[in-house]
């Protein structure tokens, strides 16, 4: 059954995925805690999707590829409302795989495998999206992770005590939204930080939605607390672009996104080959991306 819930786990974690999206459902640690956002139609239903084989939006949920084949998806692609199989699964592994079909080759004209797979080591998740050209032809694609992580993570504490901490210290700007089209204007950003390493988190900060962060020089980000041990930490060594996202709304969660690829921006034209950080697959080819989230 697709809703089937599967688990790995060891002395100190227990982690639970679905077929669905081929993603996670819960990471609790050995005390029960739970990290990981559990979904909420007032807020965000989802918990952490998978962004294939785009990451954002195009406009007008259209693209083009350089040979004219048109692309038809909405907002991060089909994978995180596609039925996974199961290719693997032990107690503390586990892997699924999507294969193209009929309904995804209507709004994506080429031949793949996409697996997500799952490791255990202690109390550190590895995640790898590996894609598969299985046509004759290069594929471009872009693949990135959308988990949501619940913020607070204890019961007394306020959204407003955590922080994220990145590996070293940025400067970086952000771009605005391009109205709610879910494109991103380029001529219009903002500041988010300024030779600092620490950003506050608070409701305010995502008034205008998700935060996309380009050339950091930090390969991973730590959400802390100001008033407790836990913590989560995200390292993203193949990933050159961090979504940092919670609901407009104030709900309990952000979700860290490592991304290789970016929603369409206002300036750019339809081509999805045109596009910054696309990534190509030549016929047989596999290529691996990978990520990790280490619970504290």
């Amino acid at each position: 059954m697709a809703d089937e819930i599967y688990q790995i786990s060891n002395d100190r974690l227990r982690v639970s995925l679905e077929r669905l999206s081929g993603t996670f459902t819960s990471i609790q640690d050995s005390a029960g805690v739970e990290y990981l956002w559990q979904g909420d139609q007032a807020y965000w239903p989802r918990r952490a999707p998978i962004c294939f084989p785009i990451c954002g939006s195009l406009r007008d949920d259209k693209g083009y590829t350089r040979d004219g084949r048109e692309l038809r998806m909405v907002r991060h692609g089909f994978a995180k409302t596609s039925v996974f199989e199961v290719a693997e699964h032990t107690a503390s592994t586990m892997a699924f795989r999507l294969k193209d079909n009929a309904d995804t080759f209507r709004q994506y004209p080429f031949h793949f495998e996409f697996y997500a797979k799952y490791a255990l080591d202690g109390n550190r998740i590895g995640v790898t999206f590996e894609v598969r050209n299985t046509g004759d032809t290069a594929m471009p694609f872009f693949v990135g992770g959308h988990p949501g992580f619940n913020v607070p993570l204890l019961p007394g504490e306020r959204f407003d005590d955590y922080f994220l901490e990145f590996e070293r210290p940025e400067t970086v700007s952000v771009p605005s939204p391009y109205g709610d089209t879910g494109l991103a204007d380029l001529s219009r950003t903002r500041p988010l930080l300024q030779g600092g390493n620490v950003l506050p988190l608070s409701h305010e900060l995502f008034r205008d939605g998700a935060l996309q962060l380009e050339g950091l020089s930090s390969r991973r980000v730590t959400l802390k607390s100001a008033s407790n041990p836990h913590g989560v930490m995200v390292e993203y060594p193949d990933f050159p672009v961090l979504l940092i996202w919670s609901s407009e709304n104030g709900g309990s969660f952000v979700a860290l996104e490592p991304w290789v690829g970016v929603t369409t921006a206002a300036q750019e034209d339809d081509i999805i080959d045109h596009k910054r950080y696309v990534q190509y697959a030549a016929p047989g080819e596999d290529r691996s991306y990978h990520f990790s989230i280490t619970i504290s």
